[in-house]
């Protein structure tokens, strides 16, 4: 049989029983917080070059800011996988050895495979298709997995199978800029517009090369599209679509 309370329950026992209550709530809420482990997490907001991470030990922090300068130094003077010991890769990669997250110099060694592509669509729209391979296997020793390697090299495929024509310029004609030159121009001229063929000028001067490409645009109707190489040797490449 079920006990009724008395109508008339003293209100002390409510006050108790509520206050028992949130003393345990609460009990609870803080065993929870303790069982769980807070890893703080901390950001390099930095963009400064020689800004690292600081480390637990001040002479190791020191190591690894000399070797972040010393690799950006490499980068900007365009050593970046030569002369071996002294080039930004060697220093961006003791970095890493140090510390495998450091952001700085993982940019870094991305920053050295970019170059290295940059310089090979240059020289392969130069036609240079040797120094513009040279280049493109520097930067996949570097990053082998890098997404634009395929795409160059694909297009360095293409541009090998491409038919070409060279015209060599004769280099007493160029000095004296003599009239059976202008006219050799004036004919060559012709077969790139004929075929909406694409130019390579190679010259031994900004000069001379822009006198050439100068005959060449001025024997065509439309603007010429051409690139310039310097080289000891002056000619004309005619490049077939």
């Amino acid at each position: 049989m079920l006990k009724i309370l008395p109508d008339k329950f003293p209100a002390i026992y409510f006050k108790a029983i509520y206050f028992t209550s949130r003393v345990i709530f609460f009990g609870l809420i803080v065993m929870l917080l303790n069982s769980c482990v807070l890893t703080p997490v901390s950001r390099d907001q930095s963009t400064s070059p020689t800004a690292i991470k600081p480390a637990l030990n001040p002479a190791l922090q020191y190591q690894l800011q000399r070797l972040l300068e010393a690799a950006y130094l490499a980068l900007d003077e365009k050593r970046l996988t030569t002369p071996s010991g002294n080039n930004a890769h060697n220093y961006f990669l003791q970095i890493l050895d140090f510390n495998p997250h450091n952001r700085l110099a993982k940019q870094g060694i991305e920053d050295i495979v970019e170059q290295y592509l940059q310089w090979a669509i240059k020289t392969a729209d130069q036609q240079d298709l040797n120094k513009a391979r040279y280049y493109l296997n520097k930067a996949r020793a570097v990053n082998p997995a890098h997404p634009d390697i395929i795409r160059i090299e694909n297009k360095l495929l293409k541009q090998s199978n491409t038919a070409s024509k060279v015209y060599p310029l004769s280099k007493d004609a160029l000095t004296s800029r003599s009239e059976t030159l202008v006219n050799q121009l004036q004919n060559i001229a012709q077969l790139i517009e004929q075929f909406e063929a694409s130019v390579v000028i190679s010259a031994p001067s900004d000069a001379k090369g822009r006198w050439i490409y100068q005959q060449l645009n001025t024997a065509t109707d439309s603007r010429l599209r051409a690139t310039f190489k310097k080289a000891a040797t002056a000619n004309v490449r005619i490049i077939y679509p």
